[in-house]
């Protein structure tokens, strides 16, 4: 009997035994296994992009206003004028052949507004292409008909004295109508106070900067002379010690007023472009001239003490660009820019 109870107690055992291994089993085909969570990829740092000047292409202080539109003044150049005052603090001057000879100034001010500027005179249809091309706000003293009219048909502001009459001034010991001066350090104010719009919604425009590509053909270019006409006969010198070009105009040191020194760039760059004579004369009976400033013609370009032969774009909502004979770009250094417009019979030497 006992032998019988032992043997009873086994198979129970055995069966308890099987059902919790059954369990068991069952058990682990029920669980699934949670796969481990997929590896974070790595953030992409973008680099910000550098806060520049747009016309000169270099660092701009924490805060500075570089999305403000520039400030475009026409300057005489008359040889019995000269010095002028201001124009070494514009980031980029244009200057162009005028009646009989002479030349003038669209001075750019973006990122050094100096107190005053002139003396300040008339616009010309050169301006039709230089103000919006860079989105500036003009001033200037009077227009002819013609000028007057393009301004308003292209929608450009016209902050001459009509308008902006407060900022304009005549100063003593020069005669009129050489002796009008403006108040730039008080332009921002004054566009803003007539309702005028001085900030860039978008990105502004301006030169491309940089290197020269590595295998770029150049030739030295210590000096460069340019003959207008037998008026006006330009010449920059490259000062290697402090990497400026000096211009001299009619065989003297050219300097600004404001400051007494030389007059001075980063990059001085000859465009020729086409001059088309107008019907419109001026007092003395001279031809006034259209220079055409959009589309492509030839091009050369100094920095660094070098040259290099290219070609220059444009259109009339875009500054130049230039390239080589490659189809490769050729960037301005970083910093101020003197474009010397001449027709295209001049020809121009650089050693």
């Amino acid at each position: 009997m006992m032998k019988q109870r032992r043997i009873l107690s086994a198979l129970l055992c055995a069966v308890l035994l099987c059902t919790l291994m059954a369990g068991l089993s069952a058990c682990k085909k029920q669980v699934k296994k949670t796969p481990p969570p997929p590896a974070k990829k790595a953030a992409v740092v973008v680099p910000e992009k550098p806060k520049v000047w747009p016309l000169t292409g270099v660092a701009s202080p924490e805060g500075a206003p570089i999305d403000r539109f520039p400030l475009s003044v026409k300057i005489e150049n008359m040889k019995s004028i000269r010095p002028q005052t201001g124009i070494n603090s514009a980031d980029i001057v244009y200057e162009t052949e005028v009646e009989g000879g002479i030349t003038r100034f669209n001075c750019l001010f973006d990122s050094s507004i100096p107190a005053e500027v002139g003396p300040v005179r008339s616009a010309r249809l050169s301006d039709l292409w230089i103000v919006p091309q860079y989105q500036g706000l003009l001033f200037y003293s009077g227009a002819n008909a013609q000028v007057s009219g393009g301004l308003t048909e292209r929608g450009l502001t016209k902050l001459d004295g009509n308008a902006a009459g407060s900022l304009y001034y005549r100063v003593k010991g020069k005669s009129a109508p050489h002796n009008l001066f403006l108040a730039l350090s008080k332009a921002y104010d004054k566009a803003a106070a007539l309702g005028i719009e001085t900030t860039a919604t978008g990105e502004r425009r301006g030169p491309v900067f940089g290197d020269l590509a590595s295998g770029e053909t150049t030739s030295p270019a210590a000096s460069v002379s340019i003959p207008f006409s037998n008026l006006t006969h330009v010449v920059w010198t490259w000062d290697a010690a402090n990497g400026l070009y000096l211009r001299a105009t009619d065989g003297a040191v050219h300097t600004d007023a404001a400051t007494g020194k030389q007059v001075s760039s980063t990059n001085v760059v000859v465009m020729w472009a086409a001059y088309t004579q107008q019907g419109v004369l001026d007092p003395a009976g001279n031809p006034t001239w259209d220079i055409t400033l959009g589309g492509s013609g030839k091009a050369a370009i100094f920095r660094g003490g070098q040259r290099v032969d290219g070609t220059w774009s444009a259109t009339k909502d875009a500054p130049p660009t230039f390239t080589d004979a490659a189809g490769k770009s050729i960037p301005l250094a970083p910093g101020k820019t003197w474009f010397e417009v001449v027709r295209t019979d001049v020809s121009i030497a650089s050693q």
